[in-house]
């Protein structure tokens, strides 16, 4: 199998990593010798690998205690472990990658690599999809920090490393050290890949590997039927490669895939069970679209109707969020509160609000909680926020003079209401701060110091806090006041969606997408304007909340709004190098012109759009929108048709004939998409019936509007057996209700025409 083409980094970071550290005693990414020595490695293979650390803390708060007495060199060793297990992966943010290399050198107090090429280069590539199996991460370490304690015990290790197949014998006798549950057969297939992309596939499923190999064993010689399964697939291979000269033989291609995935009975034996929790199927055009998004943060998906565009930006959304946010590969290993925060219409978000309060010493203090249970406060100018508080909310208070800190913890008791002298809210006391909080730490915050009472230092008495800097506020004051560690919950994520989804239209502006003046009514019913949030300016705010996970929007159709308009000022912010990042000067703001905010967008947004070249040209987007969005191109694909007769009706090949026809007659971007032939569950047509209301329903009257009523133009594409040129109609009898095998038949001809090449 040869090298993907996308990812030279990754082999080449895999040629240096067997050279420093499996051939000698260097390092990957320190220049420091005597690290991965015999001595290093073993200590790692006893603390981590034969004495695991079961129950049910996290994977990170396990390993810290084990390498908590370790020297440095021993998490360096680790560290370089980190990154040959992230090589393979596709769906890893390149961040979290080398999240994992940071966070051990903060374990074990060594300071971090310059992040340079081509280790960090090989972290954005990657070349299959990983598992929630390969995603624990300690079974595909230790098959790592085996197999160099294995090669480190040889007289000659190079000699090992020269041939593929005793490579492949060390790796399969390190996997029968550990419990069978316990194997990572992936880290096998793809270091192996890695070392030997010639021998060895791009496949790290062992049953996807077993189920090729029973699939193609007609290709086989007598002698190699009983050979390795690696080997066999190499066979199998060059079988196959000898009837194909235009590109290389690619197992996932549909072609091939619909081949394997389900074996015929009686072609062998069950498959074993080595990887039941392995990756679900690849699909080589996801892994194809990750690649540009995540390198950018923004893609255009584009072509004609019914080609997948709306469902490939799901569908990549989602799997992006679960591999990042829940270390999942796949929706479907979601939990259900894991699932909603995939609700596109974001209506998992808590309702409860949160609140900042600025106590004037003048008129009041969070000390009065010391001799009673509630106070009162004054209606302030910032009439919104006071009549928006409702009962439960609740409450940071900050004493602005002298403290500077924040002092207390409180909940809204009663709702704004008038008292003898003044229109007050009641607030209760849930905390009065040991330890206060000082305002200066907050202001310094990576989050917080982009909160609104920090924006406006504190000028008003009320501002609305976000859930997400609710959390950051609620640790704060834990690390200081411990003893309510039991009383608050410090770590439970707010329920923000991860994934926004809009359509852009005409009507679609700046005002929805980023902020601007909306109408409200009030309590009295009297409409006023106030300043609102849009859509990306909320997502914004919640990415910036939560840097360590990933937030996708996908915009619908983006060639139907004015895209110049809608994005305004933020058609700058949106590259990759401008991008807001935690305690990074390098970011880039700008001063929103309505509300005066300053504004970035972070890092951790991505943005994927679609457009149908049908409706309009690709060519009219504005320049600048092209420059900073990868676009790719998706068409029809005949082959996901393939095997479906129906009536004696290839659909691949009406698939092929109508668009055909149609780019002759009209151009390339009006064809018609493989959707179309498609039911809901994503597999071809099953019945004539479906298939005659999808042509008389969906198909015939799209090709009639794209030519406009020009009957010639339209019997050109589907001949005169389907249109009356002359009645400037389709046949009636073709169209009526009942008739669909007439319909079929005219339809057959038109393929049989098209194959001769004459016009039916």
């Amino acid at each position: 199998m040869p090298k993907h083409p996308g990812s030279p980094q990754v082999y080449e970071v895999m040629n240096l990593f067997e050279q420093r550290c499996l051939r000698s005693d260097g390092c990957l990414l320190w220049d420091d010798p005597g690290i991965w020595t015999l001595d290093h490695v073993s200590i790692l293979v006893h603390r981590f690998v034969e004495e695991p650390h079961y129950g049910d803390r996290s994977f990170w708060e396990k390993l810290e205690e084990q390498l908590s007495d370790l020297p440095q060199a021993c998490h360096k060793v680790l560290a370089d472990s980190f990154v040959v297990y992230s090589l393979p992966s596709t769906f890893m943010r390149p961040e979290t990658k080398w999240g994992f290399v940071t966070r051990i050198c903060r374990m074990g107090g060594v300071p971090e690599p310059l992040q340079q090429s081509p280790v960090r280069e090989a972290l954005s590539q990657g070349f299959t999809r990983t598992s929630q199996r390969y995603h624990q991460k300690y079974l595909q370490l230790w098959l790592v920090l085996l197999m160099a304690r294995e090669l480190k015990r040889l007289p000659d290790p190079g000699a090992t490393l020269d041939d593929p197949w005793q490579t492949a014998s060390l790796l399969d006798a390190c996997l029968e050290q550990v419990n069978p549950s316990d194997r990572a057969y992936d880290m096998r297939h793809a270091l192996l890949h890695m070392r030997f992309p010639g021998e060895f596939e791009r496949i790290i499923s062992s049953s996807d590997k077993h189920r090729i190999a029973l699939t193609y064993s007609h290709c086989l010689p007598p002698e190699a039927k009983e050979a390795p399964l690696d080997r066999r697939i190499s066979l199998i291979r060059e079988r196959l490669q000898s009837d194909r000269t235009d590109e290389p033989v690619n197992f996932y291609a549909p072609e091939l895939k619909r081949q394997w995935r389900e074996p015929k009975p009686g072609t062998g034996t069950d498959i074993p069970p080595e990887d039941a929790d392995g990756p679900p199927e690849a699909d080589p055009l996801l892994e194809q679209l990750c690649r540009p998004l995540t390198e950018t943060g923004q893609i255009v998906l584009y072509g004609p109707p019914g080609t997948g565009k709306t469902y490939y930006a799901r569908r990549l959304a989602e799997t992006i969020i679960a591999t990042n946010n829940f270390d999942k590969a796949d929706v479907s290993a979601l939990t259900a509160d894991e699932r909603e925060t995939l609700r596109v219409d974001g209506t998992s978000r808590e309702t409860q609000a949160t609140w900042w309060c600025v106590a004037n010493p003048g008129r009041g203090s969070w000390q009065s909680f010391r001799k009673q249970d509630s106070v009162d406060f004054v209606f302030g100018r910032i009439h919104q926020s006071f009549q928006a508080a409702q009962v439960g909310d609740l409450v940071f208070g900050y004493e602005a003079t002298p403290g500077l800190a924040l002092m207390a913890l409180a909940r809204v008791h009663q709702e704004l209401h008038d008292t003898e002298h003044d229109r007050v809210l009641t607030l209760e006391r849930v905390a009065l701060l040991d330890e206060p909080v000082p305002y200066e730490e907050i202001r310094k915050h990576p989050v917080l110091r982009a909160s609104r009472p920090v924006r406006m230092s504190n000028r008003g008495t009320l501002f609305p806090i976000e859930p997400g800097e609710a959390q950051h506020l609620l640790r704060l004051i834990v690390e200081r006041n411990p003893g309510l560690a039991g009383h608050i919950k410090t770590e439970q994520r707010p329920a923000v969606p991860y994934l926004r989804m809009c359509t852009f239209h005409p009507a679609y502006g700046y005002e929805e997408f980023v902020e601007g003046y909306r109408p409200y009514l009030t309590d009295d019913g009297t409409p006023h304007f106030q300043i609102q949030d849009g859509l990306f300016k909320q997502l914004c705010r919640d990415a910036r909340q939560e840097p360590d996970r990933t937030f996708v929007l996908i915009i619908d159709e983006v060639n139907r709004g004015n895209t110049p308009r809608i994005f305004g000022e933020l058609i700058t912010l949106l590259e990759r190098d401008k991008r807001w990042r935690p305690d990074d000067p390098g970011s880039v703001s700008v001063q929103l012109p309505i509300s005066g905010d300053s504004f970035a967008v972070p890092e951790n947004i991505y943005i994927i759009a679609t457009m149908n070249t049908a409706d309009k040209s690709i060519a009219v987007l504005d320049t600048a929108l092209r420059r900073r969005f990868a676009f790719r191109e998706l068409m029809p694909d005949p082959t996901l048709l393939s095997g479906t007769d129906l009536n004696g009706i290839p659909l691949d090949q009406l698939l092929m004939a109508l668009n055909d026809r149609i780019v002759r007659v009209l151009n390339r971007n009006l064809q018609i998409g493989h959707a179309y032939f498609l039911d809901a569950t994503g597999e071809s047509l099953r019945t004539a019936t479906a298939l005659a209301a999808v042509l008389r329903d969906k198909v015939l009257p799209l090709l009639q509007d794209y030519c406009y009523d020009d009957y010639a133009m339209l019997q050109q594409i589907l001949g005169s057996g389907l249109v009356d040129e002359v009645r400037q109609r389709f046949h009636p009898e073709v169209m009526a209700s009942g008739h669909e095998s007439l319909l079929l038949e005219r339809v057959r001809q038109l393929i049989n025409a098209e194959v001769v090449g004459e016009q039916p």
